[in-house]
C-alpha cells in the first residue's frame, strides 16, 4: 500500500469494515468527523471485511433495512436518506474488491472510494452490487484500470483475521485496537435494537492514536 509523503509520516488508523454494514457506515463517518473537528493529523484507511464471507451468507435485506431504520431513529436522522427505496445488492465483493485496488496505490483515496459507494447505497439508493453503478463511481474517481477476482478482498479478510477482527467496523491504530468504538448496541426483551452514541469513545481512541 503506497501513501502521499505528506501522509506517510502520519498515524495511520485501519477500519475493517463492510460496505452494506449501517454500522459500519455510521462509525466511519463519526471517524472522519472526529479527524475533521480535532484537526487530528491522522491517515484513515478503510480494509476489506467481508461479512458475506465471513458469516458465509449475504446479508439480509430486511434486517439490514431494521438496523439501519433504528440508527436513523434513535441517533442518525440527517443519514440513510434512501434506505426506504433502496436497490439493495445480492453481493459486495465487487465493491470491496474496487476499494481494495484502489486503496493499494493510495489509502487516502480508497477511502475516498470506499465512502462514496456507502453514499451510493445509502443515500442515493443505488445497487453498488451493479457493474455499471462500480463503473460509475470508479469513473468518477478517474479508475480505469482495474483487475478481477477479488484478490485484494481476500488479502484484507486473511489479514483481519490473524488481527482479531470481530465484526464491521473494527478500528486498529499500532497496538491498540477497538471494535465499533462509536456505537453501544442491545437488544431490548423484545428485540428491539438499542443504540448509545459514543462519541467521547471514539475521540479518545482517536486521539490516542497521535501519541506515542
Amino acid at each position: 500500500m503506497t501513501t502521499s509523503p505528506a501522509a506517510a509520516s502520519r498515524p495511520v488508523i485501519e477500519a475493517f469494515a463492510d460496505l452494506w454494514c449501517p454500522f459500519a457506515y455510521v462509525g466511519l463517518l463519526a471517524a472522519r468527523r472526529v479527524q475533521e473537528e480535532l484537526d487530528l493529523e491522522i491517515e484513515l484507511i478503510i480494509r476489506s471485511w467481508p461479512l458475506e464471507l465471513v458469516n458465509g451468507e449475504p446479508l439480509l435485506e430486511a434486517k439490514t433495512y431494521a438496523n439501519a431504520l433504528a440508527l436513523r431513529e434513535s441517533i442518525a436522522p440527517e443519514i440513510f436518506a434512501a434506505i426506504d427505496e433502496w436497490s439493495f445488492p445480492r453481493t459486495t465483493l465487487p465493491g470491496l474488491e474496487l476499494a481494495a485496488q484502489v486503496t493499494k496505490q493510495s489509502g487516502s483515496l480508497g477511502a475516498e472510494l470506499s465512502m462514496a459507494l456507502r453514499v451510493a447505497l445509502f443515500e442515493e439508493g443505488r445497487d453498488i452490487g451493479e457493474p455499471s453503478v462500480l463503473r460509475s463511481i470508479a469513473q468518477d474517481f478517474e479508475v480505469t484500470d482495474r483487475e478481477g477476482g477479488d484478490a485484494g478482498v481476500l488479502a484484507d479478510l486473511a489479514d483481519g483475521r490473524v488481527r482479531g477482527v470481530k465484526g464491521s467496523p473494527h478500528f486498529f491504530c499500532g497496538e491498540r485496537d477497538m471494535f465499533c468504538p462509536t456505537l453501544d448496541l442491545t437488544r431490548d426483551q423484545s428485540g428491539q435494537l438499542e443504540v448509545q452514541l459514543m462519541m467521547e469513545r471514539l475521540q479518545d481512541f482517536m486521539k490516542s492514536c497521535t501519541t506515542t
